[in-house]
């Protein structure tokens, strides 16, 4: 649906905003690298692994047939580098491209110091995007479209969107309170 799609996207502007916003500044020192890679895992490891056991013990799980490839992908998480739709768990597809954000987070972090670098990112980004979502999910058939979709080069402007917001967030004197923006927010989505 469109609404879960939208969702997806600000799933992953939230989770740039939140990087950028508490790590922006972070350095690149193994034991600092070390906790925050800790940290990330510990975030979203352990709900996965829990739903991806019940899933084959309940033989639930999404995906192609079980291999002991496809396993060791998804405990590692490495799914989201050559396919995000290999996720065991339904619904995994944006966890394996979380993993592979956090996973280039301290380089993006590097990278992307300014909001102007961040912006020229995020536009960048937003036009890989575009022109893949043209070219190669609108072109797919119907069967294929979603496995187009999930690719990670059709959500980076996302997460870097969010990393821009949170670049520019110190620059806006005003501030709208939090029950104003939730109820401006559910006003728009419906």
């Amino acid at each position: 649906t469109v609404l879960g799609l939208h969702s997806v996207e600000a799933f992953f502007m939230v989770s740039g905003f939140c990087l950028f916003h508490l790590h922006g500044e972070m350095g690149t020192r193994p034991r600092e690298l070390g906790r925050f890679y800790w940290q990330r895992f510990l975030r979203i490891a352990p709900v996965f692994y829990l739903v991806l056991a019940l899933n084959l013990v309940l033989h639930e799980q999404a995906g192609p047939p079980l291999s002991w490839q496809l396993l060791l992908e998804n405990l590692t998480f490495t799914f989201g580098v050559h396919h995000p739709n290999l996720a065991l768990v339904v619904g995994g597809w944006s966890i394996g491209l979380e993993m592979m954000f956090y996973a280039s987070f301290p380089f993006l972090a590097a990278l992307f110091r300014t909001p102007a670098a961040l912006a020229a990112g995020a536009l960048g980004a937003f036009g890989l995007a575009w022109s893949y979502s043209a070219s190669e999910v609108q072109s797919a058939a119907d069967a294929a479209r979603f496995n187009a979709y999930v690719l990670i080069q059709n959500h980076a402007f996302a997460f870097l969107l969010g990393g821009l917001l949170a670049k520019l967030r110190p620059l806006v004197l005003v501030r709208v309170a939090f029950p104003v923006a939730c109820a401006t927010l559910s006003v728009g989505v419906f």
